[in-house]
């Protein structure tokens, strides 16, 4: 396990000791990881991994293993995939016009990143159940259920019109266009932007509404 992945699971772990905020404190944790390389699908996938691992492991330590718990942090994780589908997909739309920057193979990558976020998520949590101890992994399962049955926030995220509150689109633009000017020569250029517009999106989520009225 490296750092990086030590570091995730320490943070989920104290999010659960905690015991409060469970689910916005993992959506910190999920997109705070997220940001800090390529946003495509190996990178989403492995921080995906590491935080339900994480859900995982501080569930088990528990003494009463709290089904709310394991769902906080599921649904935490799952609300920042759904983050990272609106940073792929504002991408995406800001990159269309600008044919001569992005390579086909760029956009066609970002296209097949975003279009697999759903499944891999499912994915995750159904290798994680099948590796946990029995309390946690039914949890998981029924988890999983509930998930197939009534959708996931990526996954309605992923059939939405693609707009954005405006604050939070602003953020992205804001962060896209810093990212062509920084990485014009990157190979990856698309999935360097969107963790950069995926960063404009986070920062907007805590940060109190702008007063337009003045």
């Amino acid at each position: 396990m490296s750092t990086a992945e030590a570091k995730i699971r320490d943070e989920v772990r104290r999010a659960f000791e905690q015991g409060r905020g469970i689910q916005k404190a993992v959506r910190k944790i999920t997109l705070k990881a997220l940001t800090q390389g390529e946003l495509d699908q190996n990178a989403i996938r492995r921080v995906t991994s590491e935080v339900v691992k994480g859900i995982r492991e501080a569930a088990s330590v528990q003494s009463t293993v709290a089904k709310e718990a394991v769902a906080e942090g599921i649904a935490g994780v799952d609300e920042a995939l759904a983050h990272a589908a609106q940073a792929l997909k504002l991408s995406l739309e800001e990159a269309a016009g600008r044919a001569g920057t992005f390579s086909r193979e760029d956009l066609a990558k970002a296209r097949d990143n975003l279009s697999r976020l759903e499944g891999d998520f499912l994915q995750v949590l159904r290798e994680t159940a099948r590796a946990g101890g029995s309390t946690v992994s039914a949890i998981l399962e029924d988890l999983i259920k509930h998930a197939q049955a009534s959708g996931t926030a990526v996954g309605r995220q992923l059939g939405q019109a693609s707009a954005l509150p405006g604050q939070m689109a602003e953020a992205g633009r804001a962060q896209f266009e810093a990212g062509v000017r920084a990485a014009m020569s990157s190979t990856a250029l698309m999935a360097r932007i969107a963790s950069g517009v995926l960063t404009g999106i986070a920062d907007t989520l805590d940060a109190k509404p702008r007063d337009r009225s003045r």
